[in-house]
């Protein structure tokens, strides 16, 4: 009975210290998971802040792309209406009329 009684108390003696070093794990996997939700979220926020970083890259882009291309178009415009009136401001329109009518005369004698 003497034995039974000594290894009852060793084995009490490990349960005791296994439970102590299982609370012990239980509180580092309590700290693990908290840091790792914590992570999880900052993950979450980088990512979505990522997403809109990219969403107001490609808003820019077509911005200015828009914003170039009414540029150019405005200067072309503005080129070819400075165009019509450089031919115009060299002749009235009654020299240009009297030109006409003698480049026709000729072309046709030409034939």
């Amino acid at each position: 009975m003497g034995e039974k009684q000594d290894e009852y108390e060793e084995l009490d003696i490990i349960h005791r210290e296994e439970k102590v070093q299982l609370e012990e794990l239980k509180q580092r996997y309590d700290v693990l998971v908290e840091e790792f939700t914590q992570i999880r979220e900052e993950r979450e926020i980088n990512s979505k802040k990522r997403l809109e970083d990219e969403q107001e890259l490609v808003r820019m882009v077509r911005a200015a792309t828009l914003i170039q291309a009414m540029w150019k178009g405005y200067l072309v415009r503005s080129m070819l209406s400075s165009k019509k009136k450089k031919r115009g401001k060299g002749k009235s329109k009654d020299e240009k009329g009297k030109e006409n009518a003698k480049g026709k005369k000729k072309a046709k004698g030409k034939k």
